[in-house]
């Protein structure tokens, strides 16, 4: 890797109904090098509070670990919602939500409520969204076995455009700390290895060759997973290479998803 590339700055994709916007990352330390992670954005409309936000936030986790299904499900759509970049105060609004211990809240309760899918898509943006923030939170979720978490909400809901977007960007966010971290360094080897992970993905980017938002997660995430070079034959044998680039035949004239593909390609065959 040239010295180009490892005094590159992290950057960042914002999803807006499957457009992708390429953009500088802001108030996001520099990444390790060959590394990106993805800015958590929706479409949906602010959530109303009647309390002041960063009041409102302990709340929300409190609420989100309830035996009350629904409660907990509402209350981690308001917090994903603060957390949103489309949010003015998303940058403030992740700092409160990680002193108040969010990334040791969602992996336990994405495990409690493991079959219900808006629960899964929310928990999966929230994970990406604080992932993201601070790169130490993305320790404790893979601790606490998020990426195993995630990974079974995109084996149970492999038919859920929106979750398999949500919960790759996730894992993109969460490997991005893979270089410094031998913790999810050891994640990133059972994911490939052990779990089915890369199958995992290919298969969604197969099941949604359209969706060019989703082959731009995937590449991304098998982009942060190339930088491991014991992990490079693994995701040419289990067909990642293959994957992405027939999704790259297929978007060509799109140029975030080709800039992504091609670091890839480049990523395995250095």
């Amino acid at each position: 890797m040239s010295s180009e590339d490892r005094n590159g700055k992290r950057r960042r994709v914002n999803d807006d109904n499957d457009k992708n916007n390429h953009e500088e990352a802001d108030e996001v330390p520099s990444a390790p090098p060959a590394v990106v992670s993805i800015s958590a954005a929706t479409t949906e409309h602010p959530v109303t509070l009647t309390v002041p936000i960063l009041e409102a936030i302990p709340n929300f986790l409190v609420e989100i670990q309830s035996d009350n299904e629904e409660e907990a499900s509402s209350a981690l759509e308001a917090l994903r919602q603060l957390m949103r970049s489309e949010n003015l105060n998303a940058t403030a609004n992740r700092k409160e939500a990680l002193s108040c211990g969010a990334h040791a809240i969602l992996v336990p309760t994405m495990r409690k409520w493991q079959h219900n899918r808006d629960f899964q898509t929310f928990g999966s943006h929230c994970v990406q969204a604080v992932a993201q923030t601070n790169r130490q939170s993305a320790i404790v979720i893979t601790k606490m076995g998020g990426v195993e978490a995630i990974l079974d909400a995109l084996k149970i809901f492999s038919g859920e455009i929106e979750l398999q977007k949500r919960a790759t960007a996730a894992l993109v966010n969460v490997f991005v700390a893979m270089p410094n971290s031998e913790v999810i360094q050891n994640a990133a080897d059972r994911f490939v290895n052990e779990m089915d992970g890369v199958s995992t993905v290919t298969k969604a980017m197969k099941d949604f060759p359209d969706i060019v938002a989703y082959q731009n997660y995937a590449a991304m995430l098998f982009g942060n997973l190339a930088t491991s070079q014991e992990l490079r034959d693994e995701l040419v044998k289990q067909g990642a290479v293959s994957a992405v680039g027939l999704a790259l035949e297929e978007h060509w004239e799109n140029e975030d998803f080709k800039m992504r593909a091609t670091f890839f390609m480049k990523q395995v065959f250095s």
